[in-house]
């Protein structure tokens, strides 16, 4: 028999063709982010060709990827709207101060503004059509990423609501919740914007928790079996009843995939018993993926999708004739699997979160089984105290939990990790040598994504200027010494990026913050930057010049106050580092930049020019003089502003002076962030660290 042949009867006998359909759906929703023809191209058509290899058996496979792939390819590629003339939506979701609204596979955010929506209501209303637009601090949550990765890629503005034309069961089902029920509404209703326990079990990264998934629902199914136990006719009929209550609870929540999932299981698994058909534990998965993401193609983005795909793939259960060290192993076994996604994506260690699950998930499960008695006024006090004494013990979790802060990690050491981790728990072929090194390699990886950040962090120095906006935060590393100049954004601007970098980068220890001056574009994020950083001294409305030594660099500051424009009390601030000199103005005015240049001391050290100029007023013309430039002689130039609205930063005439005397000009406008290497002078763009 011919090689090619006989590969050919090999792969059609031994692929697994729903596995191979579920890659083939992953593989067509990833070209929604791609731009490039050719690469699309040859992945649609590379994908059908291993079909053919024997289609007569796998043609209904074949089928099912043709359908999906028309399907996602001329509404979701393509953007296809059917329904593009409309002015008619539905209300998918409300939450505080937005909701989502859906017109045909379309979703659409909007601000509330003085709309009134609630879900469920089909509504007619008109608005500004926009797209959603990704925000370039990568190391900051992005409320537009999310969105697009839930299938929002348009916003509408101005929108007005103009009138409702039905409502269907949703709507009347969320306006049933008990606005004096946290509990219902929480575990029920599954509204978690602005509930405590759930934003305390985010800081705790146990949000999870608060899902109505396999946690509650499987534990909930193995009691009923055992109530019902001698009643096998009546579970017989219970259980299709049963899914189909959970199907349509499913429904009315929006169809969350984490609850579809379960759902999905359950189905199936009745399905095999009813009809004696064997599937194995990856065709059920597959299966369940393929429904889910032809509901949801945009789940593949999210989150979930990650961590189930590595329980799968990495994930084995130990059955062993001791019942308590086999739910020790197997406690253990999957807080070493779920460990490196938690560092990679919270850039930290939560010592405490699977003991602080087990203690709140029988609380928690038994807040979930309350709920089907919830319309049962006198259980209203059972609620009443079930709710304080999660509240009580989450923020009493939050207030003494044990976190090590990590900063990014690489993603070759959780490869490494999971290589090692997958060969000692699958297979049991290797002498003890080889297990000795494979051990060391595992061992090695867990602890390069502890140190790291902290090695890279050792020999760092730069000045680095975030993307904020029409605000100031510059970060100055000096080795393992950190200093902050302004700690600020702009309006409109996510106050968490300056603490939201520096937990990226692995640092919560700040040596000293010079607050320019009082406007709130240089200090609205001072207060989060306390609660997550250990900081040693903030000089904010210092009234007289000061030195400041700290090791190999002394910090002088140039400081007014009493000055009616604010601006110009802004602190001037000269360091001297490495035989380089760095300058910080704040929002300092011409006014004020004259004043300064008759300073004796302050010409003293800038007489051999500025190495690294932070211009003033973010650019703008009432700030730079060409007087005070030519003083300076400054050879790089960072500008933090942006053109947005009235505000026009940098001003052109500011970036001609300073392109006139020579300097090199780095803007931020909203899309970057630089980093100035000291040792070599040199300026980079600041990008997410994949190695």
């Amino acid at each position: 028999m011919p090689f090619t042949k006989k590969l050919f009867l090999n792969l059609s006998n031994k692929v697994s063709w729903f596995l191979y359909t579920v890659i083939s759906v992953i593989l067509v929703i990833l070209t929604f982010k791609i731009s490039n023809i050719i690469l699309c191209t040859f992945i649609y058509l590379f994908i059908p060709l291993l079909y053919f290899i024997s289609i007569k058996k796998t043609y209904k496979f074949f089928i099912l990827y043709i359908i999906f792939f028309t399907y996602f390819i001329l509404f979701f590629k393509l953007e296809l709207d059917l329904f593009e003339n409309s002015s008619v939506y539905y209300v998918d979701q409300v939450r505080d101060n937005y909701a989502i609204l859906s017109k045909g596979l379309k979703k659409f955010f909007v601000w509330k503004g003085d709309n009134n929506f609630s879900v469920g209501e089909v509504i007619s209303g008109v608005g500004e059509l926009k797209t959603l637009s990704i925000n370039p601090n990568f190391w900051s949550f992005d409320f537009n990423k999310y969105l697009i990765d839930k299938n929002v890629t348009y916003s509408l503005e101005n929108f007005k609501k103009t009138n409702v034309l039905f409502k269907d069961i949703r709507y009347f089902f969320y306006s049933s919740s008990n606005a004096n029920n946290n509990l219902v509404n929480l575990m029920l209703f599954q509204l978690k914007s602005s509930d405590s326990v759930y934003l305390n079990l985010t800081k705790l990264s146990l949000g999870y928790l608060t899902n109505i998934s396999s946690l509650y629902l499987y534990p909930l199914a193995y009691f009923l079996n055992k109530i019902f136990k001698n009643k096998k006719r009546f579970l017989f009929w219970s259980k299709p009843f049963f899914i189909l209550i959970l199907i349509f609870y499913c429904y009315l929540i929006g169809m969350p995939p984490v609850l579809l999932k379960v759902v999905l299981f359950f189905l199936l698994n009745w399905f095999t018993k009813k009809y004696k058909v064997q599937f194995d534990r990856l065709t059920k998965f597959s299966i369940v993926w393929i429904v889910i993401l032809f509901i949801n193609p945009f789940y593949l983005y999210n989150l979930g999708f990650i961590y189930c795909c590595v329980g799968l793939l990495i994930l084995k259960r130990y059955n062993l004739k001791k019942e308590s060290t086999n739910i020790l192993i197997n406690f253990l076994i999957i807080n070493l699997v779920f460990l490196p996604l938690n560092v990679f994506f919270d850039y930290k260690v939560f010592w405490l979160a699977q003991i602080q699950e087990i203690i709140l998930t029988p609380i928690l499960f038994v807040s979930f089984f309350l709920m089907f008695f919830y319309y049962i006024p006198f259980l209203n006090y059972i609620f009443i105290f079930n709710y304080n004494l999660l509240d009580y013990i989450v923020a009493f979790f939050v207030k003494y939990n044990l976190t090590t802060l990590t900063g990014h990690i690489s993603i070759i050491w959780v490869i490494v990790y999971y290589l090692c981790f997958y060969i000692l728990t699958h297979y049991c072929l290797f002498n003890k040598k080889i297990k000795f090194i494979i051990y060391c390699l595992l061992s090695t990886s867990f602890v390069g994504m502890y140190c790291t950040n902290s090695l890279l962090n050792s020999i760092d120095q730069s000045i680095e200027m975030l993307n904020v906006g029409n605000g100031n935060s510059f970060i100055l590393n000096s080795n393992l010494s950190t200093f902050i100049f302004d700690a600020g954004v702009g309006t409109g601007q996510n106050k968490s990026t300056l603490p939201d970098y520096l937990r990226y980068k692995g640092k919560n220890k700040i040596n000293y913050v010079f607050i320019s001056h009082n406007h709130a574009d240089h200090y609205n994020s001072l207060n989060q930057l306390k609660e997550e950083a250990r900081i040693d001294k903030i000089y904010q409305d210092i009234k007289e010049d000061m030195l400041i030594e700290f090791k190999d660099i002394k910090i002088y500051m140039f400081n007014q106050a009493g000055n009616k424009d604010e601006n110009d009390n802004s602190q001037i601030i000269v360091v001297k580092y490495k035989d380089q000199t760095f300058l910080f103005t704040g929002d300092a005015t011409k006014k004020r930049e004259i004043e300064i240049v008759r300073n004796p001391l302050f010409l003293s050290l800038v007489k051999n020019g500025v190495d690294f100029y932070q211009v003033g007023h973010h650019g703008s013309k009432t700030s730079t003089s060409d007087e005070f430039v030519k003083t300076i002689k400054p050879k790089v130039c960072f500008i933090s502003g942006t053109k947005k609205g009235k505000l026009n930063f940098p001003d052109v005439s500011i970036i001609k002076t300073l392109e006139n005397n020579g300097c090199q000009n780095y803007v931020t406008n909203s899309i970057h962030s630089y980093k100035y290497k000291i040792s070599s002078k040199k300026v980079v763009e600041i990008k997410k660290e994949f190695i």
